[in-house]
């Protein structure tokens, strides 16, 4: 039971630690910015995939009808975060407090 409660509290902290990870990244960017905010949103999409993205199994169909059918803001969060009108970092440090809001409220 140890090797199982640590388990969950390792999941815990993984949801908790991926919007702080970002948060910090984020606060990188300030000091030293990117090129291009590509590179902020192909990282933010990277540290959220497992979070945010469609499994790995999945068809696009299917990520397609999960993003439009369903009530899910998990997959429309994904798609929105690789949309180009997101440019600046008030509006990715916006996504990242948007994923916080939506994490506590599940």
């Amino acid at each position: 039971t140890i090797k199982n409660g640590t388990k969950q509290q390792q999941k815990m902290t993984r949801n908790i630690s991926i919007a702080q990870i970002a948060a910090e990244y984020l606060d990188f960017c300030e000091l030293y910015p990117p090129p291009s905010f590509h590179y902020i949103q192909r990282h933010l999409r990277w540290m959220f995939r497992k979070e945010l993205g469609p499994p790995p199994t999945s068809s696009m169909a299917t990520a397609i009808e999960e993003v439009f059918l369903e009530e899910n803001w998990r997959p429309r969060l994904w798609t929105f975060l690789a949309r180009p009108i997101i440019n600046t970092l008030h509006q990715f440090r916006l996504v990242v407090a948007y994923y916080v809001h939506m994490k506590a409220a599940d």
